[in-house]
Order: structure tokens, then sequence, then C-alpha cells
């Protein structure tokens, strides 16, 4: 039984969310408020649940695809990281 391989089209929509997580990331590592980063942290829960909406299968082999879901999982894991040593000290 072979496998085909499953790909989706770049549309501007995933472009522009690529986009967005990766100005929240550079976001959480320059700035080191803690409202600010307490919104970051707050809204990478949210980016990650955008991010299984906007692209719909995790079975797609688009680098876009990948790229997209490895930065927001990087945003995911520093921005609570950085808010709870920040907070911590």
């Amino acid at each position: 039984m072979t496998t085909s391989e499953i790909r989706y089209p770049i549309t501007k929509l995933k472009v522009a969310f690529v986009t967005l997580v990766s100005g929240l990331l550079v976001l959480t590592v320059s700035f080191s408020q803690e409202w600010l980063l307490a919104g970051l942290a707050f809204s990478s829960l949210l980016v990650l649940n955008g991010q299984f909406l906007i692209f719909a299968d995790t079975r797609d082999r688009q680098p876009l695809n990948r790229i997209s879901l490895g930065l927001t999982l990087l945003l995911l894991v520093v921005s609570v990281l950085k808010f709870v040593f920040i907070t911590s000290l």
C-alpha cells in the first residue's frame, strides 16, 4: 500500500500567519516587561489554535506547514518559559 504526498496550496493567509508568528517571536525575545510577556504567553496559545485552523492537515508536506508548526511551538515554549523566568525573579 503506497501513500501519496499530501500538498495543500500556499495561500496569502498562510504566509500572513507565518509572518505574524515570526513577529510575535521577535517581540517575545526582544522585550521583558511582565505585562507584555503575559499577553504574548496567552496569545501564543491562541496562535497554536490558529495553526491547526489555518493549516488543516499535519500530514501536509509543504515546507511552509513545517516551518509554521515549528515557529508556533517555539513561540509557545519561549514565551511561556520567559514569562515564568522573568516573573519568578
